[in-house]
């Protein structure tokens, strides 16, 4: 089987700007989750299912900045929620990276 699912979320953002090396922040995301299965059946068939449903996530992380347009994202964590035919898929994504800072600061 393949599996592939994709989050489309949007929400606010709260930044703590009292430091100005270390940001930490927060956020809360709604949206939709789009889930793609492909597996060949019994009989040898291929199968496709396509679903799309109700998404949320909501955590924070930690960005320390580098130069003015480039920070290291230390960690996010978030909590996501999908929620595909009435039933909850509860799960935790931790991440890092880099952070590029556009336009004027």
């Amino acid at each position: 089987a393949d599996l592939s699912t994709y989050l489309f979320l949007a929400g606010p953002r709260f930044t703590y700007r009292g430091n100005e090396r270390v940001t930490p922040f927060g956020h809360i995301l709604f949206g939709a989750a789009r889930s793609h299965v492909d597996f060949f059946d019994v009989v040898g068939n291929r199968v496709r299912v396509r679903d799309t449903a109700f998404a949320m996530a909501v955590g924070g992380g930690l960005d320390v900045k580098v130069v003015d347009a480039l920070a290291i994202r230390l960690f996010q964590a978030d909590y996501v929620l999908t929620r595909f035919n009435d039933d909850n898929q509860n799960n935790f994504r931790l991440s890092t990276g880099l952070v590029l800072r556009l336009g004027k600061q």
